[in-house]
Protein backbone atom coordinates (compact mmCIF):
# COMPACT_ATOMS: atom_id res chain seq x y z
CA UNK A 1 0.00 0.00 0.00
CA UNK A 2 1.18 3.64 -0.99
CA UNK A 3 0.90 5.93 2.11
CA UNK A 4 2.97 8.38 4.55
CA UNK A 5 4.98 6.55 7.23
CA UNK A 6 5.50 8.66 9.92
CA UNK A 7 7.20 9.31 13.40
CA UNK A 8 6.33 11.62 16.18
CA UNK A 9 7.29 12.78 19.61
CA UNK A 10 5.15 13.04 22.67
CA UNK A 11 5.52 16.61 23.71
CA UNK A 12 4.72 15.25 27.49
CA UNK A 13 7.15 11.94 27.78
CA UNK A 14 9.53 11.93 25.08
CA UNK A 15 7.62 8.80 23.56
CA UNK A 16 7.47 8.04 19.73
CA UNK A 17 5.05 6.95 17.81
CA UNK A 18 5.49 5.23 14.46
CA UNK A 19 2.11 4.77 11.93
CA UNK A 20 1.11 4.77 8.63
CA UNK A 21 -1.73 6.67 6.52
CA UNK A 22 -3.12 7.94 3.69
CA UNK A 23 -4.26 11.55 5.01
CA UNK A 24 -1.45 13.18 6.72
CA UNK A 25 -3.73 16.05 7.61
CA UNK A 26 -6.34 14.36 9.16
CA UNK A 27 -3.79 11.96 11.21
CA UNK A 28 -1.98 14.89 12.29
CA UNK A 29 -5.29 16.48 14.44
CA UNK A 30 -5.75 13.28 15.61
CA UNK A 31 -2.50 13.11 17.11
CA UNK A 32 -2.61 16.90 17.76
CA UNK A 33 0.52 17.79 16.23
CA UNK A 34 1.82 21.11 17.26
CA UNK A 35 0.29 20.88 21.02
CA UNK A 36 0.57 17.76 22.52
CA UNK A 37 3.49 16.27 19.62
CA UNK A 38 6.25 17.03 17.74
CA UNK A 39 6.71 16.18 14.06
CA UNK A 40 9.76 13.89 13.23
CA UNK A 41 9.25 12.43 9.95
CA UNK A 42 6.62 12.00 7.64
CA UNK A 43 7.84 10.11 4.45
CA UNK A 44 5.70 8.88 1.13
CA UNK A 45 6.53 5.35 0.32
CA UNK A 46 5.17 2.78 -1.98
CA UNK A 47 5.29 -0.54 0.69
CA UNK A 48 3.94 1.51 4.02
CA UNK A 49 2.66 -1.08 5.72
CA UNK A 50 5.49 -3.42 5.62
CA UNK A 51 8.55 -0.14 6.35
CA UNK A 52 6.04 0.21 9.77
CA UNK A 53 5.79 -3.07 10.89
CA UNK A 54 9.65 -3.88 9.92
CA UNK A 55 10.01 -0.89 12.26
CA UNK A 56 7.92 -1.48 15.02
CA UNK A 57 9.13 -4.89 14.94
CA UNK A 58 12.80 -3.94 15.23
CA UNK A 59 11.87 -1.83 18.25
CA UNK A 60 9.38 -4.03 19.64
CA UNK A 61 11.87 -4.24 23.01
CA UNK A 62 11.42 -0.35 23.17
CA UNK A 63 7.84 -0.81 23.06
CA UNK A 64 5.74 0.50 25.95
CA UNK A 65 3.34 -1.97 26.61
CA UNK A 66 -0.09 -2.35 26.00
CA UNK A 67 0.22 0.79 23.18
CA UNK A 68 1.54 2.34 20.12
CA UNK A 69 4.69 4.40 21.85
CA UNK A 70 8.03 3.74 21.97
CA UNK A 71 11.08 4.89 24.01
CA UNK A 72 12.89 5.22 21.25
CA UNK A 73 17.31 7.17 21.75
CA UNK A 74 19.00 9.55 19.47
CA UNK A 75 20.90 5.84 17.80
CA UNK A 76 17.68 4.44 17.18
CA UNK A 77 16.15 7.73 15.79
CA UNK A 78 19.44 7.87 13.70
CA UNK A 79 18.27 4.38 12.52
CA UNK A 80 14.69 5.29 12.08
CA UNK A 81 15.91 8.17 10.02
CA UNK A 82 18.24 5.77 7.35
CA UNK A 83 15.11 3.00 7.18
CA UNK A 84 13.00 6.01 6.10
CA UNK A 85 15.33 7.92 3.93
CA UNK A 86 15.89 4.86 1.53
CA UNK A 87 12.25 4.09 1.39
CA UNK A 88 11.88 7.07 -0.20
CA UNK A 89 13.90 7.11 -2.57
CA UNK A 90 12.96 3.55 -3.55
CA UNK A 91 9.51 5.24 -3.53
CA UNK A 92 8.71 5.82 -7.50
CA UNK A 93 5.64 7.77 -8.70
CA UNK A 94 3.36 5.37 -11.37
CA UNK A 95 3.74 6.57 -14.80
CA UNK A 96 1.64 8.52 -16.60
CA UNK A 97 -1.67 6.42 -17.90
CA UNK A 98 -1.80 6.36 -21.88
CA UNK A 99 -5.16 7.32 -23.40
CA UNK A 100 -6.31 4.02 -24.62
CA UNK A 101 -5.78 5.19 -28.61
CA UNK A 102 -2.06 6.07 -28.29
CA UNK A 103 -1.19 2.69 -25.89
CA UNK A 104 -1.53 0.27 -29.56
CA UNK A 105 0.31 2.69 -31.25
CA UNK A 106 2.99 3.58 -29.44
CA UNK A 107 6.27 1.19 -30.41
CA UNK A 108 8.58 -0.11 -27.76
CA UNK A 109 11.47 1.15 -27.63
CA UNK A 110 14.75 -1.07 -28.98
CA UNK A 111 16.71 -3.41 -26.13
CA UNK A 112 19.98 -1.57 -25.18
CA UNK A 113 22.85 -3.50 -26.09
CA UNK A 114 25.15 -4.51 -23.16
CA UNK A 115 28.42 -2.60 -23.14
CA UNK A 116 30.06 -6.38 -22.67
CA UNK A 117 28.45 -7.80 -25.78
CA UNK A 118 30.34 -8.83 -28.34
CA UNK A 119 27.93 -8.22 -31.35
CA UNK A 120 27.88 -5.13 -32.93
CA UNK A 121 25.14 -2.97 -32.91
CA UNK A 122 23.21 -2.64 -36.05
CA UNK A 123 21.47 0.30 -37.39
CA UNK A 124 17.41 -0.85 -37.92
CA UNK A 125 17.10 -0.35 -41.88
CA UNK A 126 14.27 1.95 -42.99
CA UNK A 127 10.85 0.70 -44.16
CA UNK A 128 10.18 -0.45 -47.77
CA UNK A 129 8.32 0.76 -50.20
CA UNK A 130 5.47 -1.16 -50.88
CA UNK A 131 5.31 -1.82 -55.16
CA UNK A 132 2.50 -4.05 -55.06
CA UNK A 133 -1.35 -3.59 -54.29
CA UNK A 134 -2.82 -5.22 -50.79
CA UNK A 135 -3.90 -8.60 -51.03
CA UNK A 136 -7.80 -9.04 -51.31
CA UNK A 137 -9.52 -9.64 -48.23
CA UNK A 138 -9.92 -13.53 -47.00
CA UNK A 139 -13.03 -14.49 -45.32
CA UNK A 140 -13.46 -13.56 -41.96
CA UNK A 141 -11.80 -16.12 -39.19
CA UNK A 142 -13.92 -17.33 -35.97
CA UNK A 143 -12.37 -16.48 -33.01
CA UNK A 144 -10.04 -18.92 -31.54
CA UNK A 145 -11.15 -20.17 -28.07
CA UNK A 146 -8.29 -21.01 -25.50
CA UNK A 147 -7.26 -24.48 -25.44
CA UNK A 148 -8.92 -25.45 -28.83
CA UNK A 149 -6.55 -24.66 -32.58
CA UNK A 150 -8.17 -23.70 -35.20
CA UNK A 151 -9.33 -26.51 -37.98
CA UNK A 152 -9.33 -29.55 -35.11
CA UNK A 153 -12.44 -30.81 -34.92
CA UNK A 154 -13.50 -31.62 -31.56
CA UNK A 155 -13.04 -35.18 -30.40
CA UNK A 156 -15.84 -37.40 -29.53
CA UNK A 157 -16.28 -40.12 -26.86
CA UNK A 158 -17.87 -43.27 -27.23
CA UNK A 159 -19.02 -45.31 -24.14
CA UNK A 160 -19.31 -49.29 -24.25
CA UNK A 161 -22.19 -50.45 -22.54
Amino acid sequence: MRGIVFVVRSNTNGLHKIGVTKDWLRSSKQLQVGQQTTQIHTVWVNNALQIERYLQRRFRAKRMSQSDWFALDAGNLDFLRAVLLKARSDHQPPPPALPAQLRKSVPSPPAPQPAWSSQPSTPPRPAAKRTHAPAPAAEPRRPQRPGYSVGVAPLVMLIWV
